[in-house]
């Protein structure tokens, strides 16, 4: 479909010169974004697409980063300086000069990338005949899309000053390797204090210092985790069960225990992606109590559902506690819910440990900031 009716809008923090243009009257790269004339903006815009994945992502607690690694053909080009299929070499995976003729168009293109504020990280030859690759830094989405946008324009650039033809498609000859991208993705919270209660749980390593943990353990710290939302709820009890290490047998004999707790009778063959997220934590919760386990890490996930099931949550939990059998790690920012289940509290603040003590002496330090 084509349109005479769109507008284009500048984004000046993404202008960059483009070293290889004349010194006289610059040319420089800029993204922009679409809208119509009144504004709106233009659906099919995958810049403006990307930034509100972003943004939901942010709302959702979470920063995703990535690092492209685009591999490309060399081929020479005839006398009337049209592309042919000869490679530029025949050297391999990971061969160096003389076989690897691509080193120094590489390493130009590595220059150009440098001058326009684009880091690579790494190069080399591939398995195939002038066949190369490229390795990005990790970076944000958005900027990791614009990277890899100006990198071919600057490959082709380069490699065309070089009497040469990049080739980005899959499969550029046909007894030789396709070309792959690579998309290596790396997902982080936006509120890094949370990190400590993953770490415990056994989902994340720890980057300083060490982590020993003994026993059980049952991690509520994330609503869905550890569930297949295609999967009816009775399917997803034996799914996450298994998950926490209960033998099926177990779950057999604990099942209508765990559907009585929940008080879902009417809908255990129902898909769990039809449930409210109350509906979820019911399951949860019920699923990771019905035994002791030595440690219960429990998020905010009792924030979720109806009132009278969050006292019935607590209920329980203040049994486990009373018990002596189990330790409760609890992550909240209600006071109140702290004051009422714990007996020891860690006050953590972008990322250190401002205090540890008694509750009571934690919180009242905590709530004088509002003071």
């Amino acid at each position: 479909e084509a349109r005479s009716d769109l507008l284009l809008w500048p984004e000046p923090d993404t202008l960059a010169l483009l070293p290889w243009r004349p010194e006289q009257g610059r040319v420089v790269r800029m993204f922009t974004r679409i809208t119509y004339p009144d504004g709106t903006p233009f659906e099919c815009d995958t810049r403006s697409l990307l930034k509100d994945a972003m943004a939901a992502a942010r709302k959702k607690g979470y920063t995703f980063y990535f690092g492209a690694e685009q591999e490309f053909y060399l081929f020479r080009l005839d006398e009337q300086g049209e592309p042919t299929k000869t490679p530029y070499d025949k050297a391999g995976y990971m061969d160096i000069a003389p076989d690897d003729r691509g080193e120094n168009v590489r390493r130009e293109i590595c220059l150009t990338l440098e001058q326009m504020g684009i880091r690579p990280e790494s190069s080399h030859h591939e398995e195939g005949p002038g066949q190369n690759e490229i390795d990005f830094r990790y970076a944000d989405a958005l900027t990791a899309a614009d990277q890899a946008q100006t990198f071919q324009t600057i490959v082709k650039t380069v490699a065309h000053r070089n009497g040469l033809c990049a080739d980005f498609s899959a499969k550029p000859l046909e007894n030789a390797p396709g070309n792959g991208f690579h998309i290596n993705l790396s997902v982080q919270p936006c509120d890094r204090d949370g990190m400590f209660r993953q770490i415990i749980a056994g989902v994340l390593e720890a980057s300083e210092g060490d982590c020993r943990v003994t026993g059980t353990i049952a991690p509520l710290i994330e609503l869905g985790a550890g569930f297949d939302m295609e999967l009816t709820a009775k399917e997803n009890i034996y799914l996450n069960g298994s998950l926490l290490g209960y033998r099926k047998e177990f779950i057999d004999e604990h099942f209508d225990d765990i559907v009585e707790f929940a008080e879902l009778q009417s809908f255990m063959d129902m898909p769990l992606k039809n449930y409210s997220s109350g509906m979820v934590a019911r399951i949860a919760f019920a699923i990771a109590t019905i035994t002791e386990p030595d440690i219960l890490i429990v998020d905010e996930t009792l924030s979720v559902g109806d009132y009278l099931f969050q006292q019935k949550c607590e209920r329980r939990i203040q049994e486990l506690v009373q018990s002596g059998n189990v330790t409760v790690l609890l992550v909240s920012h209600s006071i109140e819910l702290v004051e009422r289940i714990c007996n020891r509290v860690c006050w953590i603040e972008k990322g250190q440990m401002r205090m540890v003590g008694p509750t009571d002496e934690v919180c009242e330090e905590y709530e004088s900031l509002g003071k």
